[in-house]
């Protein structure tokens, strides 16, 4: 992985500088963006269309998931708050959806203080926005590791754990925000899945949350 964001941007100054002396107007740009597509199109699929993957490659789609595992916290954060226009939160919602295995994976999700709503898959937690503006809770993560590194499962998918801490808060437009820590884990997957790139489909190495609980 960290070759292929080398390759990349050497790749851009080349053909960037080469520019400089053609004089072919569109055509030359037309060539220019295909060597572009070419290169990167083969970067990746030097990078992420491996049958194997190297330990170096599992570390950074490690922390390729904790990162994720962060967008999924931002997202709630859009999702719950009402000021934002229902276009961007309706695009937050497809956002989300991609970020994990299947709209069918168990997730659950504290309610407020009081207890905690059991949602019995990600689709029932993105359809249930009202209640999620309604509930003004907020997840805020503290910590987030790896529990379990990424091991093969089959030919086409890894699986590993992730641990974290986090802070939930709730308010009320009569009562300021109260806080209080929960600790939980998320399965984690790199799994083969279809690309398209330019007029190709390429079958990449991609990483997703998978099935969520909290103590």
């Amino acid at each position: 992985m960290k070759r292929f964001f080398r390759i990349l941007p050497l790749a851009f100054i080349y053909l960037l500088s080469s520019s400089k002396s053609c004089s072919h107007g569109e055509q030359t740009n037309a060539d220019r963006e295909e060597a572009i597509i070419r290169i990167t199109r083969d970067s990746l699929r030097s990078a992420f269309e491996s049958d194997t993957l190297s330990a170096s490659m599992l570390h950074a789609f490690e922390d390729n998931a904790r990162m994720k595992f962060t967008d999924f916290a931002d997202y709630m954060k859009i999702l719950g708050d009402s000021s934002i226009a229902p276009e961007f939160r309706d695009h937050t919602r497809e956002l989300t959806r991609d970020l994990f295995i299947s709209e069918n994976t168990p997730v659950k999700y504290f309610a407020g203080p009081a207890g905690s709503l059991r949602v019995k898959t990600l689709n029932d937690l993105l359809l249930a926005g009202q209640w999620i503006r309604g509930s003004s809770c907020r997840l805020t993560p503290d910590s987030v590791h790896v529990i379990s590194p990424l091991q093969r499962t089959s030919d086409s998918i890894f699986r590993g754990r992730l641990g974290f801490s986090v802070s939930f808060s709730h308010a009320t437009s009569r009562k300021p925000a109260t806080y209080w820590p929960v600790s939980g884990t998320i399965d984690f997957f790199v799994a083969k899945r279809e690309k398209n790139f330019g007029n190709d489909t390429l079958k990449i190495w991609s990483v997703f949350l998978g099935e969520m609980s909290l103590f």
